[in-house]
């Protein structure tokens, strides 16, 4: 083991600078001038003597004033040692944590960092590990400016050069000075690219990665989460440091490809000056005809025909915005958004993701909720414990307030992430026709508009259902079911025993009968009605389900399957199973067991004639959306499109 006053070449070691699972880092001086100060690596895992020779090798061809230099190098002595300059000063990591510096200083930083590693990209060396504890700053810097070049230093050269056998190596040994062993694998491995941490070849890009997580720690003390962008945690950040970041901390294909275009990236934009403008001439001298000559008789002008005046425009809400046409799917580093052709298009950097709507997607970062574009840039920071999707422009959020006799009450927020109905309701639906259905801390369910504007009280019935396209809401008195109207006026009369809400211009109710002799109809029998109240398909059926592409399950004494909005039979099932409603021309169903238990049965798909297209291979299925379907089988989870075919995970398909 090394000790103070022992010499190591022709240097005596003073004292230990810090220690890590490969070995140690001292102080020392040189045995004759005693003023000359190095720090001298030690491996004492003999594992680590290839990487200090590798060390040694990359020092050796790197000659830039922001490198810390190799002195000297004897991998064969006992004890093999690596001597390079003393920094006297600190890493970058106590200066993140104290966000001691400004931006301005960050900037500076940055641009020393990626000067020193543009040289080493140069000679084909690629550090892989850079990361605050590899970034050492004079203890001039505060004095002289972040600035002053060579102030800031590159250091631990040692998975230079590396082979891809060595890059799954240095999850286990590359580790920070000072800390303890499992916290710096974790730390190392938050700022190494995907395709290092995959074993994958890497090239410079790969340290430009780990710059854009430095730059992000830099400007908030934090390391990135999500997609969000500094700007996010800090406010003063301008845009083009977060344009750098996003361009640094993105998929390979998309990232900066040299340091030079990294350094450039953090200049910010030079303003544009426009020529000046030519002199202002009045409209009216530019229309104004010539005046005519003393001996040509001109006829007075033609007075211009006014225009008459247009109406005011209807007002109407704003245009739904166009959808994100991505999926949510669960990746090596969290959640994330692939395409329909099963590509990633936004990283895996999510704890939890829901679906797209209106071109907003809810995501969970760390442990609060924001909003992500289809591009996945933050554009409603985390701040909710729990958000839904958007409809109409307002969507439904969570947010915990002190003192409130509900934990955690809804309200909603725009597209801005401006609250436009504060969390004041136990619970919230989704806005339709310009109205949502909320629950009061008093327990009444009400209608709401946007202006918080309630269209009913709660009392003379109780709402059950959203609005939808017919502009009818189900309701509730006294056990029965009606439909009111968007001016929470009953149109329909409460008599129904059962009834759902109206899809495709229908809605399936059941009426009470007296002489039922249906095995399943328990004195009931279910029909579809119109809007108008009116029987479109008269109460025949035992059980009857809401339409989806024209179908609707249904069931008899005699028959199980699927009728049209006529009530003729379109599939008659004769398999046993529980089947699901039609999306995008597939239904679900559950094959195994009886058509009410069919525990341990397999999900497979039918078609719009009741063919099984998709045969019952999967433990859980969901239905189609956008062309695909989320599946489990075998425990692994995955997309698989209209045809059956994986798109994304099930990898033994």
């Amino acid at each position: 083991m090394p000790a103070p006053q022992q010499r190591v070449g022709e240097y005596v070691l003073e004292y230990r600078l810090g220690a890590g699972a490969f070995g140690e880092v001292w102080r020392a001086h040189h045995h004759v001038w005693s003023n000359r100060l190095v720090a001298v690596k030690i491996p004492l895992d003999p594992a680590y003597v290839r990487r200090l020779q590798q060390e040694g090798l990359a020092l050796h061809r790197l000659n830039h004033p922001n490198v810390v230099p190799a002195i000297a190098f004897d991998p064969f002595a006992d004890p093999p040692y690596l001597v390079t300059e003393y920094v006297p000063g600190t890493s970058l990591r106590p200066l993140i944590a104290q966000r001691s510096l400004s931006i301005d200083q960050a900037v500076e930083v940055m641009r020393q960092l990626l000067r020193g590693l543009a040289s080493a990209h140069a000679q084909g060396v690629v550090h892989r590990d850079v990361k605050p504890e590899n970034i050492l700053v004079h203890e001039r810097a505060h004095a002289e400016g972040f600035g002053v070049q060579g102030l800031v230093r590159v250091a631990d050269f040692d998975l230079g050069v590396a082979s891809v056998r060595a890059v799954a190596e240095s999850i286990v040994y590359s580790q920070s000075l000072n800390e303890k062993t499992g916290k710096e694998v974790a730390g190392t491995l938050e700022y190494m690219s995907p395709e290092q941490r995959r074993g994958e070849a890497v090239d410079a890009r790969a340290d430009l990665y780990s710059c854009g997580v430095v730059l992000y720690e830099l400007l908030t003390g934090d390391r990135p989460a999500g997609t969000e962008l500094p700007s996010d945690l800090n406010s003063s950040v301008p845009g083009h440091l977060d344009d750098a970041f996003r361009r640094s901390y993105a998929r390979l294909d998309r990232r900066f490809k040299t340091a030079e275009e990294f350094i450039a990236a953090l200049d910010a934009p030079r303003k544009v000056v426009p020529p000046p403008l030519p002199p202002r001439i009045d409209v009216r001298d530019r229309l104004s005809p010539p005046p005519p000559p003393p001996w040509r008789v001109v006829p007075p002008p033609i007075p211009l025909r006014a225009e008459p005046a247009q109406p005011e425009p209807a007002t109407t809400r704003p245009p739904k915005p166009k959808d994100v046409r991505l999926f949510p799917a669960r990746g090596g580093g969290g959640w994330g958004y692939i395409n329909a052709e099963g590509e990633m298009e936004i990283e895996p950097s999510f704890v939890e993701a829901r679906a797209f709507s209106e071109g907003l997607a809810a995501v969970r970062i760390k442990s609060k909720w924001g909003y992500v574009d289809g591009k996945g840039h933050v554009v409603i920071p985390r701040q909710f414990d729990d958000a839904f999707e958007f409809r109409e422009g307002l969507a439904p959020v969570r947010l915990f307030v002190a003192n409130c006799i509900t934990k955690d009450p809804y309200g909603y927020v725009d597209r801005a992430g401006n609250y436009v109905i504060h969390p004041n309701y136990v619970w919230g639906g989704f806005f339709s026709q310009g109205l949502a259905r909320v629950q009061r801390l008093d327990n009444k369910v009400v209608f709401l508009t946007p202006q918080e504007k309630e269209i009913c009280d709660g009392v003379a019935y109780r709402p059950k259902g959203d609005f939808t396209d017919v502009g009818l809401a189900l309701m509730m008195v006294k056990g029965k079911f009606g439909y009111v109207d968007t001016k929470g006026q009953v149109v329909i009369q409460p008599q129904y025993v059962d009834a759902e809400e109206f899809r495709e211009g229908l809605a399936p109710v059941k009426i009470q009968v007296q002489d039922s002799t249906e095995i399943f109809g328990h004195g009931t029998r279910a029909g579809f009605i119109r809007p108008d109240g009116t029987w479109a398909v008269e109460p025949v059926f035992s059980g009857l389900g809401d339409l989806h592409d024209g179908l609707a399950l249904a069931y008899t004494k005699d028959k199980r399957g699927y009728v049209d909005t006529a009530g003729n039979w379109r599939i008659e099932l004769t398999m046993n199973g529980t089947p699901q409603p039609f999306s995008e021309g597939r239904a679900r169903i559950k094959l195994g067991g009886t058509p009410y238990n069919n525990a341990g049965g397999k999900f497979g798909f039918l078609d719009t004639s009741g063919k099984l297209v998709i045969p019952p291979v999967y433990d859980e299925a969901a239905e189609f959306h956008g062309g695909l379907a989320q599946v489990v089988k075998e425990g692994e989870w995955g997309y698989i499109d209209l045809d059956g075919n994986a798109v994304w995970g099930l990898t033994g398909d």
